[in-house]
């Protein structure tokens, strides 16, 4: 997580030890932008109404940060600001792409699985009857497949079904 704490006019007053501080005195609105559609200006007028975390980029140099922000009144030294709690996406976002991964395809070829496959089904059998054209469906039999299991073993199986995957 990274943090930073930022005065009444959303001008940054300080920064944790893993941000450059020369986003220091630099105001918070113009150095991050909100990703995705909003129903607010990214502007000091959201300080006192924000309830809810953001997801912004940040820029640092050299970089864009994907961060949620999450921001709470702070009052330091008799001056009042608000506490800016910026947790890092970017390793939830790659563990988010393989679990939908893992949901949808086979661990082992790399093909959709079975429930995608009916999924893909449904949505091109529905396309076929509302275009009006004809769909076609190729099933195939690895011939003698079981005894390739039963002579060379599982893991010759295995290998076979992963280069069948990759066409």
């Amino acid at each position: 997580d990274y943090v930073i704490s930022v005065d009444m006019d959303g001008v940054i007053q300080f920064v944790c030890p893993h941000l450059p501080t020369n986003l220091v005195g630099q105001d918070i609105f113009k150095v991050s932008r909100l990703k995705g559609k909003t129903r607010f200006l990214w502007d000091r007028s959201i300080l006192s109404e924000i309830q809810d975390p953001v997801e912004v980029e940040l820029d640092v140099p050299e970089r864009t940060l994907d961060l949620e922000f999450v921001f709470s009144p702070l009052k330091s030294g008799g001056k009042p600001g608000y506490l800016v709690v910026g947790r890092d996406l970017s390793k939830i976002r790659r563990l988010e792409e393989k679990i939908r991964r893992q949901a949808i395809m086979d661990g082992l070829t790399g093909v959709f699985n079975h429930h995608q496959f009916w999924i893909l089904l449904e949505r091109e059998t529905q396309r076929s009857r509302r275009t009006k054209r004809p769909m076609g469906l190729i099933f195939f039999d690895l011939d003698g497949f079981k005894q390739l299991n039963d002579l060379k073993g599982h893991l010759a199986g295995d290998e076979v079904l992963k280069t069948i995957g990759r066409y």
